[in-house]
């Protein structure tokens, strides 16, 4: 377990004609990271600052759902 501290991202759908990027393994934004996972499965999806990453799609690729940065 990461000793940074944990947020869970939203779980939605993808809208018409987004992209998302597929994680884990974790996108890096930040070196002094908190985890972002996904917030069906708990998978570490981003490392960012908190606030840092924000319009972002991500597909956990661990239970197949999309994560949105913004709730």
């Amino acid at each position: 377990m990461s000793p940074n501290p944990r947020e869970n991202l939203s779980v939605v759908h993808l809208p018409l004609g987004r992209r998302a990027l597929y994680a884990p393994p974790a996108l890096i934004a930040s070196t002094r990271p908190m985890d972002y996972c996904c917030g069906r499965c708990g998978s570490v999806l981003l490392n960012a600052e908190a606030g840092q990453v924000h319009n972002l799609l991500i597909y956990c690729i661990e239970c197949r759902s999309y994560n949105s940065t913004d709730n």
